[in-house]
C-alpha cells in the first residue's frame, strides 16, 4: 500500500464513523477544492521557475565576463551560476511537494465519492471551483456510454506523452544541476560557491527521497489501536500508546 492510499483509507474510516457527515459538508468539500485550485496555480508558477532556473544555469555555464546589451557592456557575476543552482534545486523540491499535495487531494475526493458510488466526484464539487475539467471528460468512466478503442488509444497515448514530458521536466534540470555540482573539485572553489553547491545537492537528494517515498509501496502492520477512535479501551492501552490514557493536566502537574 502506498502512503497516499493509506491516507485515503484513513479518511474512509473516519467518514464511516458517527461524525462522518463532517467530511461531506459544504465547508469541508469547498476547502479541499480551494486548496486544489491554489495548488494548480502554484504548480504553474513553479514549473516556470524550474525552466527559468535551468536556463539561468545553462546561460552562466556558456557565458562569462561581460555581455553587450543595447550598446552597454554589463558584467556578469562570477558566481551567479551557483545562486541559480540553489534556486533550481529549491524549485524542484517545491514542485515535487506541491505535485504530491495535488495528487493527495484528488485521491481523497475520489475516496469520498467512491463511498457514495460516485466515481467522478469532481462533478459534485463544481459549484466550489474547477480545474482541468477537460481531464474529467477525457478519462474513460466506469458507468455510462462505454468508450471505444479509439478513445482508449488516445487516452493512453496522451498519458504516455504527459508522463514523458513530466520526466523530462525533472530529468533535464537534474542533469544540468548534477553536471554543475560535479564539474569542478570543490577544493578549488571559494566557501560561498561550496555552500551553494552543498545546499543544492542536499535539496536535490531530499527531493529524490520525497519522490521515492510516495512512489514505492510499503507493507504496514495491522493496527494496534482502532481507527477511528473506538469507545472500547483495551487493558494495555498505555503500552499501546493510546492518547486517551494520558491526561495532559496530570502530566503538567508531574512536570
Amino acid at each position: 500500500m502506498g502512503l497516499i492510499e493509506r491516507l485515503a483509507t484513513t479518511l474512509g474510516n473516519y467518514a464511516s464513523s458517527n461524525f462522518g457527515a463532517r467530511f461531506y459538508s459544504d465547508d469541508y468539500l469547498e476547502g479541499l477544492v480551494k486548496i486544489r485550485l491554489a495548488n494548480d496555480h502554484k504548480l504553474s508558477r513553479i514549473i516556470v521557475s524550474v525552466i527559468l532556473a535551468t536556463l539561468g544555469v545553462t546561460f552562466f555555464q556558456q557565458v562569462s565576463g561581460n555581455i553587450s546589451l543595447w550598446g552597454l557592456s554589463l558584467p556578469l557575476p562570477a558566481y551567479g551560476v551557483y545562486l541559480f543552482c540553489l534556486y533550481l534545486a529549491s524549485s524542484l523540491f517545491v514542485l515535487t511537494a506541491t505535485f504530491i499535495d495535488s495528487i493527495i487531494i484528488d485521491r481523497l475526493l475520489n475516496r469520498l465519492g467512491q463511498r457514495q458510488g460516485i466515481y467522478q466526484f469532481q462533478l459534485l464539487t463544481l459549484s466550489f471551483g474547477v480545474s482541468n475539467l477537460w481531464s474529467i471528460a477525457f478519462t474513460p468512466t466506469y458507468f455510462g456510454p462505454r468508450s471505444t478503442w479509439a478513445h482508449k488509444f488516445l487516452h493512453g497515448l496522451f498519458a504516455a506523452l504527459l508522463l514523458s514530458t513530466s520526466l523530462a521536466l525533472y530529468a533535464f534540470p537534474a542533469i544540468i544541476l548534477l553536471n554543475k555540482v560535479l564539474e569542478k573539485s570543490w577544493s578549488e572553489l571559494p566557501i560561498f560557491a561550496v555552500f551553494m553547491l552543498l545546499m543544492s545537492s542536499l535539496l536535490l537528494l531530499t527531493t529524490l527521497v520525497l519522490g521515492l517515498a510516495f512512489l514505492l509501496r510499503f507493507r504496514f502492520n495491522s493496527a494496534l489501536l482502532p481507527e477511528p477512535a473506538d469507545p472500547f479501551i483495551p487493558e494495555n492501552w498505555k503500552e499501546l500508546g493510546d492518547p486517551r490514557a494520558f491526561d495532559p493536566l496530570e502530566d503538567d502537574e508531574q512536570g
